[in-house]
């Protein structure tokens, strides 16, 4: 009987909130496209019999965190590997935000975020994940060796170095036909260093990628060491 009228009152409630209350109105909260959601789970699926383990770096809140990993839960987990998220979880480093500001003509307090996370709290709120590593580096200076074999990436990290460095390292522990996936490359835009580091890997190595939505880029590795 209690029961029964606890759920009575939450649907009273949730009537009351979404016919009386915008705070029912839908949301959509990634910071994502859909296309890129949806591109994410192409390649874990076309990759899921593969060795190697999957990588997110710059997880923010962890919303896509959550959403691929809710994914991998309802679907048998991973065959091998763990679901790696990779953050400084704090704001963008010094380094990281000077060059912006002295090479790239950025203006440091539209630049400014991320200072809400910390490690703790991430920590907490994805407690008793089994198949999540939590790694807190700085993207410029970790070492991808130590997560070799990679068969899928995410770079979200915004910014000119770090997305560099993380393309340069993730690419050589990434597996012949693996692939990554990079957010923000788009071109004039306040966080545009991502698509200008893109560019700069991409002509050093004579690659290419495909474009994803309006504002990502899936780079696959061939098995011939370019891409495909």
């Amino acid at each position: 009987m209690i029961d029964f009228l606890i759920k009575q009152i939450k649907e009273l409630g949730k009537t009351l909130v979404f016919r009386y209350t915008p705070i029912g109105r839908p949301k959509y909260e990634y910071n994502l496209e859909p296309i890129q959601l949806a591109e994410i789970i192409n390649q874990i699926e076309r990759l899921k019999n593969s060795n190697g383990n999957i990588l997110e770096v710059g997880v923010a809140r962890g919303m896509t965190t959550k959403f691929v990993l809710t994914h991998l839960r309802l679907n048998g987990g991973l065959s091998s590997g763990k679901y790696i998220a990779l953050d400084t979880f704090k704001s963008f480093p010094d380094d990281d935000l000077s060059y912006e500001v002295n090479k790239r003509g950025k203006k440091l307090w539209q630049l400014k975020g991320f200072s809400y996370i910390s490690l703790k709290s991430w920590t907490r709120n994805f407690r008793g994940v089994n198949a999540l590593q939590i790694e807190e580096s700085d993207c410029k200076v970790f070492d991808y060796k130590k997560i070799s074999p990679i068969k899928f990436a995410l770079i979200d990290v915004d910014l000119y170095l770090p997305t560099l460095a993380a393309l340069e390292g993730i690419f050589n522990e990434l597996i012949p036909g693996g692939a990554i996936l990079i957010d923000d490359c788009k071109d004039d835009v306040l966080y545009d260093g991502a698509y200008s580091a893109l560019k700069r890997f991409l002509a050093n190595n004579k690659l290419d990628y495909r474009k994803i939505g309006t504002k990502g880029a899936l780079i696959i590795k061939s098995k011939a060491d370019g891409y495909e």
